[in-house]
Order: structure tokens, then C-alpha cells, then sequence
């Protein structure tokens, strides 16, 4: 157990102003990093969900009309975009009709699912819907609606690679523990101020206290300080300046004495 009644008046008060900001700085610091990196995530996952919009809404009709150069260059197009490490196209049986970087191959969507996920990526896959708006007397009508269906055409996927989003997160971090250290260190430097502001004081009255003892009744401190330790210090001057007071009296009446003794 700590025993805190023995500690020294700095000591109490560095860890009274220290230990609040302490704690108050690391909760804070943690929230701060923990919602950057939450924003950094999650503006990955918006921009990959926006470029697999993007490009299942740019592609339905070249893959309704089996257009793979066109597929090629939106695939290709897409690919250019940061961190962005694949994209393919597959249609509705699930064969990859497009692959970028790569030249257009057959190959099974399933295969390309049952491959291990790398832990620095992120997987986006949306369905390629063609929209078939209901129109009064034209094509595409409802029994009693008037309202758009859709059907799937295809997938597209992206995958993007998270080693730009881990960098960052990291800079996060590290830019953190620097402000919280350099906030911790003025904390501890304005504590030991205020310490020193307290106790120098006090070291002073406990010398002139010690030199009391010893006899030097002329010992005075210098009444700089405000408030309670100001009183105090002018409490123990007029002490002290009592003291030499009765002493001198009572020397010289001693001194009177031996005379008349004499």
C-alpha cells in the first residue's frame, strides 16, 4: 500500500495535478484514435462500395450485348484507381467474363471465391441489375403497376488493398502518442512549477525554523508569497522578531541584576 502521509509536499503535488490530466489525456487519446481509425475504415469501405456501383451501372449494357472491349476498358479504367489491386466481371453463370490487370479469361467465379483472402484486402461484389422502367402502352409492363423491375445481369468485384488505409491508421497512431507524450511532459513541467511555487516557501520557513532552534534568533524569510503561505510567513517573522524581543529584554534585565549585585 502506498503510504502517502509520508510523502513531501511536491510529491503530493505533482501527482494531484498530474495524475487528472493523465488520465484525462489517455481517455480522450484513445477516443481520438479509435474514431480516426474508424473514419479511415470506413472511408475505404464508401469508395469501394461507390466503385462497384459505378461500374456495375457502366457496364449492364456491355455485358447485355457481350461487348468485351468495352468490359475491358471500364474494368481497366477502374483498375487505375488507388489501391485498387483487381477487377472482374462475371455474368450470370458466374464465369469471370473480365479480369483486370489481366487479359480477358473463362474463368469460374467460384475459383476465384475458394482462393484465401489476403488480410490487406477488402472484397467488394454487387450485382449488375438491369432497370426496366414501367412506361404506359410501351414494353416492360406490370400487370397493375406502374412501377421499375430489375433482374441480374452479372457481378462485378473490386478488390482493394488496405496497405495505403494500414499506413495511415499507423500515422494516426504515432502522431497520437506524440501530442500525448508532449501534452504529458508541459503537464508534468506546469506541476513541477507549481510545486516548486508551494514548496520553496515552506523549505525556507523549515530553515529558518532550524535556525530558530539553533539560537539565531535573527533569522528572517523573505514575504514574497500570497495568500495562506504569506501569512504564514509573516506569522513566523513577527515570531521570531518577538523572540529576539524577549531575549534582548531579558538580557538586559539580567544584566541589570548582576549590576545591582555588584
Amino acid at each position: 500500500m502506498i503510504k502517502i502521509k509520508k510523502w513531501g509536499i511536491r510529491k503530493r503535488i505533482v501527482v494531484l495535478t498530474f495524475t487528472p490530466v493523465l488520465t484525462i489525456t489517455s481517455i480522450l487519446s484513445v477516443y481520438f484514435v479509435s474514431s480516426r481509425i474508424d473514419d479511415v475504415r470506413a472511408t475505404l469501405q464508401e469508395r469501394g462500395l461507390a466503385l462497384a456501383k459505378h461500374l456495375a451501372t457502366a457496364s449492364e449494357y456491355a455485358l447485355l450485348t457481350e461487348n468485351h472491349d468495352l468490359l475491358q476498358s471500364l474494368a481497366d479504367a477502374v483498375r487505375k484507381e488507388p489501391d485498387v489491386i483487381r477487377v472482374s466481371i462475371s455474368d450470370t453463370n458466374n464465369n469471370t467474363q473480365i479480369i483486370s490487370p489481366n487479359l480477358r479469361q473463362e474463368i469460374d467465379q467460384t475459383s476465384l471465391a475458394s482462393q484465401a483472402p489476403e488480410i490487406d484486402q477488402l472484397t467488394f461484389s454487387l450485382a449488375i441489375q438491369a432497370q426496366c422502367f414501367t412506361v404506359f402502352d410501351y414494353g416492360c409492363a406490370e400487370s397493375d403497376s406502374n412501377r421499375s423491375t430489375q433482374s441480374v445481369n452479372g457481378t462485378v468485384t473490386i478488390v482493394l488493398s488496405q496497405a495505403s488505409s494500414s499506413l495511415r491508421k499507423q500515422e494516426i497512431v504515432y502522431g497520437s502518442v506524440v501530442i500525448v507524450l508532449v501534452g504529458l511532459l508541459l503537464s508534468l513541467l506546469t506541476a513541477l512549477l507549481f510545486g516548486s511555487s508551494v514548496t520553496h516557501p515552506i523549505i525556507n520557513l523549515t530553515r529558518m525554523g532550524e535556525n530558530l532552534r539553533g539560537g539565531n534568533l535573527t533569522a528572517r524569510v523573505k514575504n514574497e508569497s500570497g495568500g495562506e503561505i504569506g501569512e504564514l510567513e509573516k506569522t513566523f517573522n513577527d515570531m521570531a522578531s518577538v523572540m529576539e524581543s524577549s531575549r534582548s529584554n531579558m538580557l538586559e534585565k539580567i544584566a541589570s541584576a548582576t549590576e545591582e549585585l555588584r
